[in-house]
């Protein structure tokens, strides 16, 4: 999981296959390229036309390598996982189950899911404009199962500072610009986190808060709070620069996919997104035993990545009358 490239096929009318565990592309009958399937985090099917055998499929699901398909704005919109992808992944279904009975310990679990979330986007904002915009009172003020809803608030301060001027509202929904850029991100994101939780033995549609009989995945959509400033940031770096004018482009989305498996100074660590958001859905597992009561986010979000010799590849830039991170380009 650790190498985890994210293939994004939205350009042309490729044509996917396996080959003594190769994933090959072929484009116009020509092999474009070949990729170890362990080398492969997340594979995105964007192009109407493209084709591809079961045997990609069954490929993938063995190497728990979740395929994302997308609708004709290339915005993900489903996405296939594999239905084992650990040797006691039952036993772990079991102690999940019996865990989630537990309201009080959901409650408590949310309760570190939210405050991690708005102390990560508090960090963001003081990092981009030297003030919390009143975040940092609503974290250290999260109550059990957030039950007055200091997410909420949150988000209302987050999104009208980080966007301020540009009349932004968020929408899971949204296809402008901003909105659009997010919802990609957050995607992807998604996914990586749904391999993590599916490769510790989880069930990903047994949640810790979210619970919606038609979704998949509110494990990850529970665990994925705390992480999406990592997006937020990238996106908030487009939209300074101009990059985000043509809409959700292939350079877009290529930086955005730059950011979020770029390698991250974490807890004294060099770690990737694939490999953070595992920590996380493992230490899940030790408190469905009862053996931790913390869920494993990082201590301190990281939003710079850093290049092999730790050298940070994100240099600020003017743009706006403002400073402002910029991602580097793929």
């Amino acid at each position: 999981m650790s190498n985890g490239r994210i293939l994004d096929f939205a350009l042309t009318p490729v044509k996917l296959r396996i080959r003594e565990k190769q994933l090959q592309v072929y484009d116009e009958d020509a092999l474009r390229d070949s990729i170890p399937v362990e080398d492969v985090g997340c594979v995105l099917l964007a192009h109407s036309h493209m084709t591809f055998s079961l045997a990609v499929i069954r490929e993938l699901m063995e190497a728990n390598v979740p395929i994302v398909f997308c609708d004709e704005r290339s915005v993900p919109a489903g996405m296939c996982l594999p239905f084992y992808g650990h040797h006691a992944g039952a036993e772990r279904a079991r102690l999940q189950v019996q865990a989630l009975a537990d309201r009080v310990l959901m409650k408590k679990l949310w309760k570190q899911i939210v405050k991690n979330k708005i102390r990560n986007q508090c960090r963001l904002l003081q990092e981009l404009f030297q003030t919390d915009a009143g975040l940092k009172e609503l974290y250290a003020a999260v109550k059990s199962g957030d039950s007055d809803n200091r997410e909420g608030a949150a988000a209302k301060k987050y999104w009208a500072k980080l966007f301020e001027g540009t009349g932004f509202r968020r929408d899971y929904n949204g296809a402008d610009k901003i909105n659009a850029a997010l919802n990609y991100g957050y995607s992807l994101l998604r996914a990586i986190v749904a391999r993590g939780i599916v490769s510790v033995g989880l069930v990903p549609s047994l949640g810790v808060c979210h619970h919606n009989k038609y979704n998949g995945f509110a494990l990850a959509d529970d665990l994925i709070e705390p992480f999406r400033p990592i997006v937020d940031c990238c996106v908030y770096g487009l939209l300074g620069d101009d990059a985000l004018d043509e809409g959700l482009t292939p350079e877009v989305k290529c930086r955005i996919i730059r950011q979020i498996t770029a390698k991250y100074r974490v807890d004294g660590e060099l770690l990737n997104v694939f490999e953070a958001t595992l920590k996380s859905a493992e230490s899940l597992v030790w408190i469905f035993k009862g053996e931790s009561e913390e869920i494993a986010f990082p201590a301190q979000l990281p939003f710079e990545p850093v290049d092999v010799d730790n050298v940070p590849i994100i240099k600020p830039v003017e743009s706006k009358g403002k400073t402002i991170p910029k991602t580097p380009p793929f």
